[in-house]
């Protein structure tokens, strides 16, 4: 079962080694690199440090994320900024998986797939109801803001040549992003089984894309109080998440 803290940082209670934060454990694995002379190896450290800076960078103007982020990516060039070099922490941190994993499977094989099971539920609000799972994106998951990223990275160069009405036309669009992810999965280290439950994307709470099960989406309202107190909570919290 996975415990949250303080920090805000995934746990391991009763799982790999009782108690380490889910970056913590990620990182070991560099020193088992470098003993082992894999020189192959991308290492977790430096992109995991970069992760946290670029996170805390945005964590700052975390209301305008949440309510406005075509406003806050569009008028502020820093943001925008901050935005781009987000997404590409977190690309940095998933190719290093990618490259990292059957090296660390012969590590640990256990350990491996814990790793890979958690970083999937990072940013994410899980609720389990009397019953069935339901799940919320939080404002700075990566899939989230990946739809501003994919406008924002290229929009500057592009300014100079909109007209009048381009420019209005994508100022509404900008508002109506769709969300990407069709479906989230609340895996066995929540569930606490060997089942995994595939939650599809049901609507939205605040911007934030909801996930629910189709056969029981229209059944209730039951969780969604929590998913409003949280939400209001996360930008008090999430300045918590680095320290």
């Amino acid at each position: 079962m996975i415990q949250k803290i303080k920090t805000l940082q995934l746990l391991f209670a009763g799982g790999i080694d009782g108690k380490q934060a889910l970056f913590d454990f990620i990182i070991q694995f560099d020193a088992q690199f470098d003993s082992k002379g894999i020189e192959t190896a991308e290492k977790f450290a430096p992109i995991i440090s970069n992760l946290k800076d670029k996170r805390e960078k945005l964590v700052g103007c975390l209301d305008l994320l949440m309510y406005y982020p075509a406003l806050l990516f569009g008028a502020s060039e820093e943001s925008r900024i901050n935005l781009i070099e987000y997404i590409k922490a977190w690309e940095q941190l998933y190719h290093a998986f990618c490259v990292n994993e059957p090296t660390m499977r012969q590590i640990s094989a256990g350990g491996t797939s814990f790793i890979a099971r958690a970083l999937l539920l990072l940013d994410t609000l899980y609720v389990k109801t009397p019953k069935e799972w339901k799940g919320i994106l939080l404002p700075l998951h990566p899939i989230h803001l990946w739809r501003y990223y994919e406008v924002f990275k290229t929009l500057p160069n592009k300014k100079t040549t909109l007209s009048d009405e381009d420019k209005k036309a994508l100022s509404n669009v900008l508002t109506q992003l769709p969300q990407v992810l069709s479906f989230i999965v609340a895996n066995s280290i929540l569930t606490g089984t060997t089942e995994d439950r595939v939650l599809p994307c049901s609507g939205s709470i605040e911007m934030l894309s909801t996930f629910e099960n189709k056969t029981n989406r229209y059944l209730g309202n039951d969780g969604s109080g929590i998913y409003r107190r949280n939400t209001d909570k996360m930008g008090g919290l999430c300045s918590l998440y680095q320290k």
